[in-house]
């Protein structure tokens, strides 16, 4: 009995333990965005008329004082915003000019694609019926990606 006890409570800690390290990302708001962004030294403005496809429900541009941004997309639903994720996806492998690296991670709740290639950075993630995306030098990569894993996506 206290062995199989023993077992059962390693396992549990192990599933408790795998289950924290996955974690479950979470959107942030268009509100939350901005607080995040702003936080970290970027400047947040509106980009409703530059993202003016029908399945956008907000947009908003941070930009660094270094003229790179992370563009945030609210759209009217987790369909569309995986459509649009993939739509991204596949443009931006379709930029691949030779040599260079890629990631992806594809879960229900999380989508991401990261490229560096050609002297550009390329970044898309999509949690929920949210989407973030870049596409800058890759000069700017590390800056980026610090901001990225501020914002959670």
């Amino acid at each position: 009995m206290k062995k199989t006890f023993s077992v059962l409570f390693i396992a549990v800690l192990l599933a408790a333990a795998l289950t924290a390290c996955t974690g479950k990302k979470v959107k942030l708001s268009a509100e939350d965005f901005k607080t995040k962004a702003e936080s970290a030294g970027l400047t947040v403005t509106d980009a409703s008329d530059i993202y003016t496809d029908s399945i956008f429900t907000g947009a908003q541009l941070a930009k660094s004082s270094d003229g790179w941004y992370i563009a945030y997309l609210s759209i009217d639903s987790v369909d569309d915003a995986k459509e649009y994720y993939y739509t991204c996806k596949t443009h931006m492998e379709a930029q691949k000019t030779g040599a260079g690296s890629a990631q992806t991670t594809d879960h229900d709740d999380y989508k991401m694609y990261m490229q560096s290639n050609g002297g550009r950075f390329m970044y898309c993630a999509q949690i929920e019926d949210t989407f973030v995306y870049v596409d800058e030098d890759d000069t700017y990569k590390d800056a980026i990606k610090s901001v990225l894993k501020t914002l959670g996506y």
